[in-house]
């Protein structure tokens, strides 16, 4: 394998791992590089991250509250009434939401959250 002049030139062994790694790796099909992803955005009242506000919501809240889980995957998400705080009012909020909707909450649940984490 013949390296390139500009090989020598670099003195940083990092860009020169690099290139000799390129110009081993196989030549990539375009269709292969052709992919499609689906993107869920982060609702308020999701506490789990799993795209749905459903009952495992208000449980992930409880559970970190109350027996010292991990905190919810999107703690920006959890925190529906926006105190900046995660504690058992989000959970009961998403509760109403979920089972007795009441328009006089002035929770978020289920708008679009820009609060990923605190």
């Amino acid at each position: 394998m013949r390296l390139p002049p500009q090989f020598f030139l670099k003195k940083n062994a990092l860009t020169a791992v690099l290139v000799i790694s390129l110009m081993t790796l196989p030549a990539i099909r375009a269709e292969a590089v052709q992919q499609s992803y689906e993107i869920t955005l982060p609702r308020f009242g999701d506490a789990n991250n799993d795209g749905e506000i459903n009952l495992t919501d208000p449980l992930q809240i409880l559970f970190y509250l109350f027996h010292g889980w991990a905190k919810p995957a999107c703690s920006g998400c959890a925190d529906v009434d926006d105190n900046e705080a995660i504690d058992i009012a989000d959970a009961i909020n998403i509760l109403h939401y979920l089972f007795k909707p009441d328009p006089s909450v002035p929770a978020k649940i289920g708008e679009l959250s820009t609060r990923l984490s605190d």
